[in-house]
């Protein structure tokens, strides 16, 4: 339910194991090219790996990591390692943390950087199902004299969520649609799902 490194329609090859509580995906992808008009991921080369240990039903820890290269540009080789502690019940306490760090070359330029993502979403079991979330995200940035700590997402990334409502929404802002770098984002919410 959470995107935040990844989430974005590809042309490519997925490998996935399941083994009783644990859990691994490995993948690679190109842009959408196969019918598909131009797009911002034509000329693109993934590769992604992450890896599960869900010990409850509804709880896991992973491990993920992700790799893009830009045929066009030889300047464009960003990596993300990180990990990843998510409680989704359908109802009661939820809660996420997501802590990753970015490397490689972007514009020619080498990057260092570090962000997270976390919050608590607390969902009633009584109608009208009330619900609130409060959660802080933060993307290291520049220090004023070059890019090379600031924290950039996978741009595979889909920044929303539900938190317990009917419709998702972009938590870190619905004009700009920002990627997690060189900010901090808190989001404080409440909401109710009669039905």
């Amino acid at each position: 339910a959470r995107q935040w490194f990844y989430d974005e329609v590809l042309d490519g090859v997925r490998l996935s194991i399941t083994k009783k509580r644990f859990e691994g995906d490995i993948g690679w992808s190109t842009g959408r090219e196969w019918a598909d008009g131009l797009n911002e991921t034509i000329g693109f080369k993934n590769i992604n790996l992450e890896l599960r240990w869900r010990f409850t039903k509804d709880q896991f820890i992973s491990g993920w990591y992700v790799a893009r290269e830009d045929s066009t540009n030889t300047n464009f080789n960003p990596q993300l390692t990180g990990l990843r502690w998510v409680n989704r019940p359908k109802t009661g306490f939820r809660h996420w943390i997501d802590v990753a760090a970015a490397s490689g070359e972007v514009g020619g330029e080498s990057i260092q950087g570090f962000g997270a993502d976390m919050g608590v979403n607390i969902i009633s079991k009584k109608l009208p199902r009330p619900y609130g979330v409060i959660a802080l995200a933060y993307g290291s940035g520049v220090d004023g004299k070059s890019q090379d700590t600031a924290f950039r997402q996978s741009g595979l990334q889909g920044n929303s969520d539900k938190f317990g409502g009917i419709s998702r929404y972009n938590y870190y802002g619905e004009v700009f649609k920002p990627e997690l770098s060189n900010r901090m984002i808190a989001s404080v919410g409440v909401g109710i799902k009669p039905n």
